[in-house]
C-alpha cells in the first residue's frame, strides 16, 4: 500500500465550524470503519456542508435537522463530536493517535489493518457494493426491536471484543473466555461452541459455514445471500442475547446454558374497537421472577376476544422459543383457550389452527404446560396488550423492563 494511500486512510476532519467539510463525501465521522456517513442521502436535501448541521446560535449540533436526514447510528456518532461555541476552523487530524499527530508506528498499524480487511472483503463480494450496503443498513434500522438489539455495533465492528481490544493495545490476550479461540464479533455471536448450540435451538434453521467468520458483518452478508426471507428481528435478538451472555461470563463469571429455564410465560390480548384492531401482550420471567423478555404487538385485524387470546398464546410460545428457553409454563386468563392448549377440550373452529400451531411449536421445549390464571394475576401481560394501541406493529424487550 502506497504511503499516500495509508495517510488518506488514517486522516479525517476534526469539526470546528463545518464550513470546509462535505457531509456526504468527506471523512469526518469518528467511526474507525470508514469515517464516513452511512445514511443514504435523501433526494430532497439541500444540506451539503457540515456547517448546515450546526446551530451557530447555541454553538452546537442542530438535532432537529439531523433527525430529518440521518439514521440513528449516524446521529449518535455525530453527537459524540464536541462543538466549541466559538466555532473554530475545521482541521485535519491523524485519527490513529490520541493527540491527532502522525507517527510511523500508527501508520504501520493502519496499513496492516486495511491490507488484512482488503483480503478478507475479497471473499464477500457484495459487501463493497454501496447500494447493497445502504439496503442492509435500512433493514437493520427498520427492525421492530430496541436500537441496542439491532446489531449495528456488531455490524460496524465496534464491539469491545478481546480481538478489538488487543488490536487497540488495550488487552494482551484476545482469547474467548469459553473456548480459548480468538474472540472477534463473529466468534462471539456465531462460531463459538455455545453460539453454535444456541443457533441450533432457534426456529431459524440457519446454515453453517465451512470457515469461521471473524467479523459479524460477514455472517450477516452471507445469510442475506442464503436466506432472503429470514426473520431478522429474531436473529438480532438471539445474537444480542449471546453478547449479553459473553459479558456475564467476562465480568460476572456466569454462563447460561444454551437452553435457559423460564418460570412463566404470561400472555394476554386486548381489543380496540374504535381502531378495528387488537393488541397482544407477553411477559416472560425466569425461575427467579426476573423479566427475560416482553412483547407488545399490534394486530391490524378485527379479531374477537377468543381469537386474539389464542394469537397471544402462539406468539408467547414463539418468543420463549426464540429466547432459547427449555421449560415453560404458559399462563393466560382466557379459560377456553388455555383448556384447549392443554388438550382438556377441543378448541372452537375459529382458533383450531392457532392452537395447533402453538402446540406444534411447544414440542421444541423439554417440558411445558399451560394453566389458567385470574386477570389480577395477569396484569403485566394485560398492560403490554393495552400498550399495543399506540404502536405501529411490534416492540420486543429482551432482559429489560418496559418503561410503562
Amino acid at each position: 500500500m502506497a504511503a499516500r494511500e495509508v495517510i488518506g486512510k488514517g486522516m479525517r476532519w476534526n469539526i470546528g465550524n463545518g464550513k470546509k467539510v462535505n457531509i456526504w463525501t468527506d471523512k469526518w465521522i469518528p467511526n474507525p470503519d470508514s469515517f464516513e456517513i452511512v445514511s443514504p442521502r435523501p433526494p430532497d436535501t439541500t444540506n451539503e456542508l457540515v456547517a448546515s448541521l450546526i446551530n451557530p446560535d447555541i454553538g452546537g449540533w442542530d438535532i432537529t435537522t439531523m433527525k430529518r436526514i440521518f439514521l440513528p447510528h449516524d446521529i449518535e456518532a455525530i453527537l459524540s463530536i464536541p462543538i466549541s461555541p466559538c466555532l473554530p476552523k475545521d482541521t485535519q487530524i491523524w485519527t490513529w493517535t490520541q493527540n491527532g499527530h502522525f507517527t510511523v508506528r500508527s501508520a504501520y498499524y493502519v496499513a496492516r489493518k486495511w491490507l488484512m480487511e482488503g483480503n478478507h472483503k475479497a471473499d464477500r463480494g457484495c459487501a463493497s457494493n454501496s447500494r447493497k450496503s445502504r439496503e442492509l443498513w435500512r433493514s437493520i434500522w427498520g427492525m421492530q426491536c430496541q436500537n441496542r438489539v439491532k446489531q449495528w455495533r456488531a455490524c460496524k465492528n465496534i464491539l469491545p471484543t478481546n480481538y478489538n481490544l488487543k488490536i487497540s493495545k488495550v488487552a494482551i490476550e484476545d482469547k474467548c473466555e469459553l473456548c480459548g479461540i480468538s474472540e472477534s464479533s463473529g466468534h462471539v455471536q456465531w462460531d463459538c461452541k455455545l453460539a453454535v448450540d444456541v443457533w441450533k435451538e432457534t426456529r431459524l434453521k440457519l446454515p453453517r459455514f465451512q470457515n469461521p467468520q471473524r467479523d459479524f458483518i460477514d455472517v450477516v452478508w452471507r445469510l442475506r445471500d442464503a436466506r432472503s426471507e429470514l426473520d431478522w428481528d429474531c436473529f438480532a435478538t438471539t445474537a444480542w442475547c449471546l453478547r449479553r451472555n459473553r459479558n456475564s461470563v467476562k465480568f460476572e463469571g456466569r454462563c447460561k446454558e444454551a437452553k435457559a429455564i423460564a418460570r412463566e410465560v404470561n400472555v394476554d390480548g386486548a381489543i380496540f374497537k374504535e381502531l378495528n384492531s387488537c393488541g397482544i401482550g407477553i411477559v416472560i420471567r425466569n425461575d427467579k421472577g426476573q423479566i427475560m423478555g416482553a412483547m407488545s404487538k399490534m394486530l391490524d385485524q378485527p379479531l374477537d376476544a377468543l381469537e386474539v387470546e389464542a394469537n397471544a398464546v402462539e406468539e408467547g410460545v414463539l418468543l420463549a422459543k426464540d429466547l432459547g428457553l427449555r421449560y415453560i409454563i404458559i399462563e393466560g386468563d382466557a379459560l377456553m383457550v388455555m383448556a384447549a392448549l392443554s388438550g382438556h377440550t377441543s378448541p372452537p373452529s375459529s382458533i383450531q389452527h392457532i392452537i395447533a400451531g402453538a402446540q406444534l411449536w411447544a414440542l421444541s421445549f423439554s417440558a411445558w404446560k399451560s394453566t389458567h390464571v385470574r386477570r389480577n394475576c395477569n396484569q403485566a401481560a394485560h398492560l403490554m396488550a393495552r400498550n399495543a394501541k399506540s404502536l405501529f406493529e411490534c416492540i420486543i424487550w429482551v432482559e429489560d423492563t418496559p418503561y410503562y
